[in-house]
This record gives structure tokens, C-alpha cells and sequence, in this order.
């Protein structure tokens, strides 16, 4: 399941604004969040497509996946999250 999130993790692109961290795909004219941290909130959201697709993986219901996918993001940022919530729709401009 790391090696799933570390691969994702390549897959996309990081930007560390300080106050927010994002992870997302910059597509031609739009870009796509997958997931978004905010720091003074200690605040993670992850897009519901990505926790659908983890969860059907590997056998795990939805409260596991954001359990997972927030430890596994605390590791690899070093950063601690209080709160996990989800989204629908990823895109910013």
C-alpha cells in the first residue's frame, strides 16, 4: 500500500505554498487536486476518486483508507494531521 502511494506520489505534482500544501496533475487547462494540506489547521483532504480507488484495491473500507493514506502523508511530509475529510470536486485555477 506505500509502494501504491509512493508510485501515486510520482505520478503528480507537489507544491508547498507554506500555508498549503498540494497535491495535484497539471493538465493543459485545468489542474486537478488529489490532495490538499493546510498547515495551520493540520488539515488534510483528499479527493474521494482517489480513496475509492485505494480502498477497492486493497480491501479496505473508507475509514481505513483516510487512516492509511494520513499516516502515510505524515511520514512522507513530516507533517501532522489532525483531521482528515474528503472532496469531490479537484480543481483549482
Amino acid at each position: 500500500m506505500t509502494d501504491y502511494m509512493d508510485n501515486f506520489l510520482a505520478s503528480k505534482k507537489v507544491s508547498d505554498g507554506g500555508d498549503v500544501l498540494i497535491i495535484y496533475d497539471d493538465y493543459e487547462y485545468e489542474e486537478e487536486v488529489s490532495i490538499d494540506y493546510i498547515r495551520d489547521k493540520t488539515e488534510m483532504s483528499i479527493r474521494m476518486d482517489l480513496i475509492n480507488v485505494f480502498s477497492s484495491m486493497f480491501s479496505r473500507d473508507i475509514e481505513q483508507t483516510k487512516e492509511f493514506i494520513k499516516n502515510w502523508f505524515e511520514n512522507k511530509f513530516n507533517l501532522e494531521v489532525e483531521y482528515v475529510e474528503t472532496f469531490e470536486y479537484p480543481t483549482f485555477d
